[in-house]
């Protein structure tokens, strides 16, 4: 499982929007290198996002609503401000088919984690991220005064059974540890090809890095824009044109008896299988 511990400075005069946005975008960035590790995946932290009643439900997200359709209803917001960073934390969950806690599970109704020092201020900066697989395992959430800052602690809880788990260090795993088949897979649908088009046109951040970059001859920049722009265009939960790859499991052979004996192991197997190919090859022949 990997753990991404994120802070994302508020908007201000000295950390305007654009710069807002290029954050986001090396989180987005970092979240699909943590998706190629594990499919177990945790954001959380002070994104100084108001995600308001948005949801981030999208077409990549086919198989968790039929895991989970509860995600389909209205979110419990109490706190229902909205801000740009709110918008982009929403987009990149919409992207990477991961679901925004707040609001959704047990004991978190969207409450307030930001109070202020003086408790005059009520806002929720604070969320965490899961990927499907951990969403299922979630418990409940709870927020603790921590008497030491202006914000609340989060705490999640997962239920864990160890019994009968699988994972990379498994035989049964196709994909090679660390090298698992969880990559954002880019489907094409012409009928969107119009609104594809204008969210490359309109990512005028993205645009403009890639004109410093070829003024520049930054080869490496430039490949980073065009990726990022294809990447962030099909995402988008307008455009619909991504989703996620799951890892790939051999289904465990079941049979047993005399057709398939204990000392009957994937040596044997190989062994059986060259001697049926000699026979229809017509090349085994009898001692």
């Amino acid at each position: 499982m990997i753990v991404g511990a994120t802070y994302i400075n508020p908007q201000s005069r000295d950390f305007p929007v654009r710069a807002i946005q290029t954050r986001f975008t090396d989180l987005f960035e970092d979240t699909l290198g943590a998706f190629k590790v594990s499919p177990n995946v945790v954001l959380c932290g002070d994104f100084n996002a108001h995600v308001g009643e948005l949801s981030e439900v999208s077409d990549a997200h086919t198989g968790f609503v039929l895991d989970c359709p509860e995600v389909l209803e209205t979110k419990r917001i109490v706190c229902n401000s909205l801000n740009k960073a709110g918008q982009l934390l929403v987009d990149l969950a919409a992207a990477t088919s991961m679901a925004i806690a707040t609001g959704r599970v047990v004991g978190d109704d969207g409450q307030p984690s930001f109070t202020g020092n003086y408790g005059d201020k009520k806002s929720r900066p604070d969320h965490v991220l899961l990927s499907p697989a951990l969403y299922t395992l979630v418990c409940s959430f709870k927020l603790w005064d921590t008497c030491a800052s202006d914000h609340a602690a989060l705490s999640t809880e997962f239920r864990v059974n160890v019994v009968g788990g699988e994972s990379a260090n498994t035989k049964h795993h196709v994909c090679r540890i660390g090298q698992c088949v969880n990559n954002l897979v880019l489907r094409w649908q012409h009928e969107k090809a119009h609104v594809y088009a204008r969210h490359i046109s309109e990512n005028m951040e993205l645009l403009a890095q890639f004109v410093v970059a070829e003024r520049a001859g930054d080869v490496d920049k430039l490949a980073f824009c065009v990726r990022s722009l294809i990447v962030q265009a099909a995402s988008s939960r307008a455009v619909g044109m991504s989703a996620q790859a799951r890892c790939v499991f051999k289904r465990e052979r079941s049979r047993k008896g005399p057709m398939n004996p204990v000392w009957f192991d994937w040596e044997c197997w190989e062994k059986r299988k060259k001697f049926i190919e000699a026979v229809k090859r017509g090349d085994a022949k009898h001692a």
